[in-house]
């Protein structure tokens, strides 16, 4: 399916649906709100630091190993992102300038947004198993950056998967 000759409505799709995956986790990634208590006096924890109701502290590298690996697979899935987008992008712009598409590349979008998906899930549990968790009890909840890195991830793999799907739409 294509909107002019040359651009196809899924491949733009597909572009769209990472860059903004992307944002949402990068967003998530940066934001210190993993998990929070939100009452009067709010609380909150993320990847880098925890925040009181007095101002925010840094873990300055001296984080429990949990949150360092919850840290860890988040980047990873952060450049595996890009490393889609950069991907995806470059197989939309290819047929507009008029150059023969590369089979290849929707295959390596796909791999590199479910390597994507997969280093964010792996944050996401560990965070919701091993840091969460023990929180509960003080009335943590989940906090929206954890949410918005769930959702980032999910619209990666969505958008790789449409990147990959394009390479056998039928041309008008």
């Amino acid at each position: 399916m294509s909107i002019s000759g040359r651009i196809s409505l899924i491949s733009l799709v597909a572009v769209v649906l990472i860059a903004v995956g992307t944002l949402l986790h990068v967003i998530g990634l940066a934001t210190p709100e993993w998990s929070a208590i939100r009452t009067l006096r709010s609380f909150y924890v993320g990847l880098w630091k925890a925040c009181v109701p007095l101002g925010c502290g840094e873990y300055n590298g001296h984080a429990a190993d949990n949150i360092k690996s919850c840290e860890a697979f988040a980047i990873l899935g952060m450049l595996a992102s890009f490393v889609g987008l950069t991907m995806a992008a470059i197989d939309f712009t290819l047929p507009l300038l008029g150059k023969g598409g590369v089979k290849t590349l929707s295959l390596f979008s796909l791999a590199a947004c479910l390597a994507s998906l997969a280093c964010i899930l792996i944050a996401i549990i560990v965070w919701g198993a091993d840091v969460h968790q023990p929180m509960r009890s003080f009335g943590y909840e989940i906090g929206f950056s954890f949410i918005l890195s769930i959702v980032g991830g999910v619209l990666i793999a969505v958008g790789g998967g449409l990147s990959f799907l394009n390479r056998f739409a039928i041309s008008p």
